[in-house]
């Protein structure tokens, strides 16, 4: 007579168990990935600078500088100027009343915004 097992010993499918191993493996690449790329590109500006509102425009103090290479600034009623970014260096935009916007060009070519102000008539 044949006795069957008492007990129901049925496991995970090898199937089943080899698709969780690949989604767990790509789980794992996606975060180390996002990980490395995102240490990579995580280059700051490591400028101080100081933004002041003059009757005429805005006045920028540069008091230390790291790895910026120029400043860029959106002025109002014309496209953008350039400054050098050299440490102690004063710099005075006369454009009038309007939005100012100070970017950073660092020494990767990225850009990044340092500082926005408002001048009122």
């Amino acid at each position: 007579m044949i006795q069957k097992n008492q007990y129901n010993n049925r496991g995970v499918s090898p199937v089943i168990g080899v698709m969780f191993m690949v989604a767990i493996a790509f789980i794992i690449a996606f975060v180390v990935s996002n990980l490395v790329l995102d240490l990579e590109n995580s280059e700051s500006t490591d400028i101080d600078i100081t933004v002041q509102e003059t009757s005429e425009g805005i006045m920028i103090d540069i008091i230390q500088n790291d790895n910026v290479d120029t400043l860029r600034v959106d002025v109002p009623h014309s496209s953008s100027e350039e400054l050098n970014a050299t440490n102690k260096s004063i710099h005075t935009i006369n454009e009038g009343s309007g939005s100012y916007t100070v970017y950073a060009t660092l020494n990767n070519s990225s850009e990044q915004k340092i500082d926005s102000i408002y001048v009122y008539e």
